[in-house]
This record gives structure tokens, C-alpha cells and sequence, in this order.
């Protein structure tokens, strides 16, 4: 956890959680595309 821990501590962030939160999305999205992805290339 110190990867996420450290930029949080550069930053002066209030949440230790806040670099993690801000990467949701765009995790989320990846994760989608991924399995889209893997599901129409694998089994069509």
C-alpha cells in the first residue's frame, strides 16, 4: 500500500483513500472494456 500511501502524503491529502477514489472510474471502465472484450473473443 505504500505506492498509493506516498502520493497521498506528496499531495497533502486529507483522505490517505483519495488518489485510490479518484482511480474508480476509470477502473471500473477498464474492467468493462476488458471483459467485453474478452467475452466476444473468446466465445465468438
Amino acid at each position: 500500500m505504500t505506492v498509493s500511501i506516498v502520493p497521498a502524503a506528496l499531495l497533502e491529502l486529507s483522505d490517505k483513500n483519495a488518489v485510490i477514489k479518484a482511480q474508480v472510474p476509470t477502473a471500473l471502465l477498464l474492467l468493462a472494456a476488458n471483459i467485453t472484450l474478452l467475452y466476444f473473443l473468446m466465445l465468438h
